[in-house]
């Protein structure tokens, strides 16, 4: 590899040099590549280095495109947890909770569980957050902490407002 790097280096100092002038590191370099060369190096025809006027337009032209780009927006702060009041408790209970205690809580769920419309929003919160820790719950508790584990703290309090009301 450094053979080969040597090797393209001399050809553009040569190239570009457009005379007979070259360095003794130069010389003494090329030696070295045509014994090191393959049949199929040997064969290849050497790139064509372009005009001195054509490299330092095409040496300039990167720095002349960046300049024109403009700086990248400043990364935004990701946004803050949705309020208490975004979240909406009668969608979550619809979804999780109403299939077994009904669409107004009015079910035993299971024929197991406590009827839960008309508890307050401590009893509630205490209740799902027992059951999120595995501390409350009788017969019903381990399909009740599977469904309350994934909830965070503001869909709990959505829900237990939400379940206080009906």
């Amino acid at each position: 590899m450094k053979i080969l790097l040597s090797g393209l280096t001399a050809l553009l100092l040569i190239g570009c040099g457009g005379g007979e002038k070259t360095t003794a590191a130069t010389t003494a370099q090329a030696p070295q590549e045509t014994a090191a060369a393959t049949p199929a190096q040997a064969e290849a025809p050497a790139p064509q280095s372009p005009a001195p006027e054509e490299a330092a337009a095409e040496a300039e032209a990167p720095v002349e495109a960046a300049a024109a780009e403009p700086a990248p927006a400043a990364t935004e702060p990701a946004p803050a947890p949705a309020p208490v009041a975004a979240v909406d408790g009668a969608m979550l209970f619809k979804q999780k909770c109403a299939s077994c205690h009904g669409q107004n809580a009015e079910k035993s769920a299971l024929n197991v569980s406590q009827v839960i419309a008309g508890w307050d929003v401590a009893k509630v919160t205490g209740a799902l957050e027992g059951y999120k820790a595995g501390t409350y719950g009788g017969a019903m508790k381990g399909m009740m902490q599977g469904q309350v584990k994934p909830l965070q703290e503001a869909q709990i309090e959505a829900l237990a407002l939400y379940i206080s009301k009906l």
